[in-house]
């Protein structure tokens, strides 16, 4: 999105927040893809710990990139 041009601290507060971040390519490289994936998780399970949540929360996030290895790892932990 910037990248390599500008540097952005954006604030995400929800999952849908954090699914945009991921799909439109505000976060970049797949360790930080990971980790903003499993925070989306987290946030969500703060919210709602049930297993449908969780369900939910992965089918989401994994949606935004289907075939980044490090999102699919991290989601699956």
């Amino acid at each position: 999105r910037w990248l390599p041009h500008d540097f952005r601290v954006e604030k995400v507060g929800t999952v849908a927040g954090i699914a945009t971040a991921i799909r439109d390519m505000w976060v970049r490289g797949a360790p930080l893809i990971g980790v903003t994936a499993a925070y989306g998780v987290a946030m969500q399970m703060a919210d709602d710990p049930s297993d449908a949540a969780l369900d939910r929360v992965w089918e989401v996030l994994h949606e935004t990139r289907p075939t980044a290895i490090n999102l699919r790892w991290a989601l699956d932990e």
